[in-house]
């Protein structure tokens, strides 16, 4: 929340294996759940919808080496 907040952004995503839990950034009392496991091949690419900008073109291989 602090992060979001912090950003300016109007949203959070906390992410736990295949389960995402979106949030507004100024309440913790209402969020969405989605698990990844429970959506069809034809509906799991919309899960990058919720990715940031960053993690496009290559972004989550260079973020997975940076981590190493």
């Amino acid at each position: 929340m602090d992060d979001c907040r912090g950003e300016g952004a109007p949203y959070g995503l906390l992410a736990y294996k295949g389960r995402f839990r979106l949030f507004a950034a100024g309440s913790t009392q209402g969020w969405l759940d989605i698990d990844a496991d429970l959506l069809n091949d034809e509906r799991r690419p919309f899960l990058a919808l919720l990715s940031p900008p960053y993690l496009a073109a290559g972004g989550l291989a260079d973020l997975r080496e940076e981590t190493r």
